[in-house]
């Protein structure tokens, strides 16, 4: 085993809005890296510069087995010895949008300067760890995202005994998790988006974990199951669905016998990998849900105001965009105080430019919309003569808040990001407007990706209540919170 030969603390005091939880433990310690709040804890110790799982317990109970192998690796990253370590620490909400945590980054790298960034995060009141990883020093050169291969042998019907496997090195993962767990229950859970297509969002498959049978699927979210007890841990990957990915990977959950991996960072030559969860909970199904739901609520504390609000929509008299002007939006505004609204949201078509869903004969696009007019999301002039104050005001005077729909520019991998931003801003700074249906993303690459999230990150940093909403909430869970880190 080797030792890195610098290690280093950052001593830099950093502000805080709150002060850390006492029983919240975020340290390097003796050569690990410890993780807890008193309802989950976990160990690893750093062994040539890889984390290797050491413990996992919660609400008492011991999930590891230690096997001594590295419990996550990234793409691309060769560590050259001698490796230098540093460890920094950082409470208060991570996001204008989240509750206060405790967050730590471990950065190890080797002599060539190249290396990785390992991001913990860990709410006070929650059972739950947060990961997430990052190249350091650029893509090595022909570097390609990993391809996992797998066959599945012929049935004989001939008794034989059983055969250990050999596990593949991977070199995609995200956490590895030797069970001590002698029977587990692996579930899947199979997530649809693009609800004009869907009926169903949701379905779930069940496996018992066994030496003879390897379980292999492309998923966000997966649980494993004491079925004795009911304990579990769940594995949430901060990601789009696996079909909607700039970068996939064939597998992201794979269970053989008592072990578990998650693969996929979604990395690419990017660098940024999407975080993951693991969540504990002991009170099967229903409490396995709200320990998921707690997660969810510190990423995104509920608001008044902002959250859990009825909403109207005009694309839904199914016209799309031919009846959009003022007199009809008042006369939605009016209908919408009636039946008890709090927001009145207007779709396509209170903007100029004209979108391909228009049922006007102009044709228009369903992309690259500043190309096609550098004036594309201001007021449409001749439905709205008096701009947007007429209907925010109406709207304000009968206690209603005013919505509208917004479709980023997908093209070049969202380059124009900074003039959408600019956009969202202006309408919430100038005209009053607090939420927003997003709508029409293309992200097909990972560098599109980013630039999506650097857009929503700087609208959420210079506004203050401003919501950014979709029409279903499966279908952009990892948009909403974007993803709901950076991931």
């Amino acid at each position: 085993m080797s030792k890195p030969n610098v290690i280093r603390h950052d001593p830099t005091p950093r502000a805080a809005p709150s002060k850390p939880s006492p029983e919240v433990e975020l340290a390097w310690k003796d050569g690990e890296v410890r993780a807890g709040n008193g309802l989950i804890s976990r160990r690893w110790k750093l062994v040539d510069g890889l984390p290797v799982p050491m413990s996992l317990t919660a609400h008492g109970r011991e999930w590891l087995k230690p096997d001594g192998m590295p419990g996550t690796t990234f793409p691309g990253c060769t560590l050259q010895l001698p490796l230098s370590l540093h460890w920094t620490t950082d409470c208060g909400p991570a996001d204008p949008v989240e509750a206060p945590s405790h967050r730590a980054t471990l950065t190890v790298l080797g002599q060539d300067g190249c290396g990785y960034r390992w991001h913990l995060q860990i709410f006070a009141d929650c059972p739950a760890i947060t990961c997430r990883m990052e190249r350091v020093g650029g893509c090595p050169a022909g570097w390609a995202a990993h391809k996992s291969e797998h066959s599945v042998g012929n049935a004989t019907g001939i008794e034989q005994d059983t055969v250990e496997r050999k596990e593949t090195a991977d070199q995609d993962l995200m956490e590895r998790l030797p069970l001590a767990l002698m029977h587990a229950q692996l579930t899947v859970i199979d997530l649809a988006d693009s609800t004009d297509g869907h009926d169903n969002l949701a379905a779930e498959r069940v496996w018992r974990l066994g030496s003879r049978e390897s379980v292999r699927a492309a998923t966000c979210l997966a649980t494993i199951e004491d079925p004795l007890s009911g304990a579990s841990l769940t594995l949430l990957k901060h990601a789009p669905l696996p079909g909607a990915r700039p970068v996939k990977s064939p597998f992201d959950v794979v269970g053989e016998n008592r072990l578990v991996r998650l693969l996929g960072h979604g990395a690419d030559s990017e660098g940024q990998g999407y975080a993951w969860s693991l969540i504990a909970s002991v009170g099967g199904r229903w409490d396995r849900t709200a320990a998921i739901h707690r997660l969810q609520e510190r990423f995104r504390p509920h608001q008044a105001g902002r959250d859990g609000l009825l909403l109207s929509n005009t694309w839904g008299d199914r016209n799309r965009d031919t009846r959009i002007n003022e007199p009809f939006v008042l006369a939605e505004i009016h209908a919408g105080a009636a039946l008890g609204v709090d927001v009145c949201q207007v779709d396509d078509g209170w903007q100029k430019g004209v979108t391909a869903n228009s049922a006007q004969p102009k044709p228009g696009v369903w992309d690259a919309f500043w190309a096609a007019d550098p004036e594309f999301w201001t007021p449409h002039p001749q439905r709205f003569p008096h701009g947007l104050a007429g209907v925010v005001n109406a709207a304000k005077a009968k206690g209603i808040a005013m919505g509208l729909w917004f479709a980023p520019d997908s093209s070049h991998h969202f380059a124009n990001w900074e003039k959408d931003a600019d956009v969202l801003i202006n309408l919430y700074r100038c005209h009053g407007v607090r939420f927003i249906k997003v709508d029409g993303i293309k992200s097909a690459t990972k560098a599109g990706e980013l630039n999506l999230q650097r857009l929503f990150s700087r609208v959420r940093m210079e506004t203050t209540s401003f919501s950014m909403v979709s029409p279903a909430t499966l279908e952009t869970r990892h948009i909403a919170k974007v993803w709901p880190r950076s991931s």
